[in-house]
């Protein structure tokens, strides 16, 4: 009896898998890269000349930098 149900088993299980395979035809790899760059110059929160710094503490100019990259990558199989 044990003997059936490992025999089961096995039988199911190459039924399953031999139904899943599929063949190749073709793959086509695609995407993009996108960079950004950002630069703002005489940039700062005060709302007067008069005001002190205190909110900028470790600040030492009023230019920001900013860069961003993203990668898409698409990839498409004809099965």
């Amino acid at each position: 009896m044990k003997l059936f149900r490992v025999l089961c088993v096995l039988a199911l299980a190459t039924c399953l898998t031999a139904v899943a395979y599929a063949e190749t035809q073709s793959v086509k790899v695609s995407g993009d890269l996108t960079m950004r760059g950002l630069l703002r110059d005489d940039y700062n929160f005060r709302g007067s000349a008069n005001e002190p710094d205190v909110a900028r503490t470790g600040i030492t100019s009023n230019t920001q930098t900013w860069f961003m990259s993203a990668a898409e990558v698409q990839i498409d199989a004809d099965l």
